[in-house]
């Protein structure tokens, strides 16, 4: 049987589960190759929406491919300095002298920011898909909210200990990323969509960025970002659900 067919047979019969009570269920479709499709299903289910909508998501990926054209990828000197946190570089007296000045935009405009292509693709790649399941859970507002604040808070911590040479939204992804694994632990792996292999691709990236080996990394902004996410989706309604979570390993 095809990929194809396989789908559309397991869809079928997806939604025959959906209207049959539990205990009626037939043994066949408790496959691993049945859930495996679901899983599938369901992946798409959260796709959709954002393709038939001008989600913020989508306006966001617009936006960092607009700046990537409008200053080749960071090699267009003025428009660059422009987004960029700060203009001045370890100027002893000037940090935040653009902020301070009325700038506050410069807060944000960093993660729109990138400087080559695998660099764009690899974060609108990762971008699309945790900041769309999000978006979808959580609403347009509430999901704004929290792509600002970690857009912020990675950028600051990047710029206090590493200078205003930074850009991209891989801080956000990250962001993004610890916010869903904390729901997970919090709630359980059906309110999102994250494999255990990107889980550790995710982490794996993290730690081999840190050793220097991929060049000059953004680390304080990954790291800020993965921390912030993490510990907005921990507080508040997920803090005893993790604690219940645990007791049933």
């Amino acid at each position: 049987m095809g990929a194809r067919a396989f789908l559309i047979t397991a869809a079928l019969m997806h939604g025959m589960v959906e209207r049959t009570p539990f205990r009626r269920v037939p043994r066949a479709l408790c496959s691993p190759c049945f859930m495996k499709a679901t899983c599938r299903i369901q992946r798409l289910r959260y796709a959709l929406p954002i393709i038939k909508s001008p989600t913020p998501t989508l306006l966001m990926i617009l936006i960092c491919v607009a700046v990537a054209i409008m200053t080749r990828l960071g090699t267009v000197d003025d428009a660059t300095l422009k987004l960029m946190i700060s203009e001045y570089r370890y100027v002893p007296g000037y940090r935040f002298t653009e902020i301070l000045d009325g700038q506050v935009w410069r807060l944000i405009t960093p993660i729109f920011l990138h400087f080559s292509l695998m660099h764009i693709v690899f974060n609108m790649i990762w971008f699309y898909d945790l900041g769309g399941q999000i978006e979808k859970r959580i609403g347009y507002v509430m999901y704004l909210v929290l792509v600002l604040v970690i857009a912020i808070a990675s950028n600051l911590l990047q710029y206090v200990l590493e200078g205003p040479s930074f850009g991209g939204m891989s801080g956000v992804v990250y962001g993004l990323f610890g916010y869903m694994f904390m729901r997970i632990r919090a709630e359980g792996p059906g309110v999102y969509f994250l494999l255990r292999n990107n889980v550790f691709i995710m982490f794996g990236w993290f730690v081999l960025c840190w050793t220097g080996l991929l060049g000059p990394v953004a680390n304080w902004a990954h790291t800020g970002g993965l921390a912030l996410g993490m510990l907005l989706g921990w507080i508040g309604y997920g803090a005893p659900r993790v604690r219940q979570v645990r007791r049933w390993p």
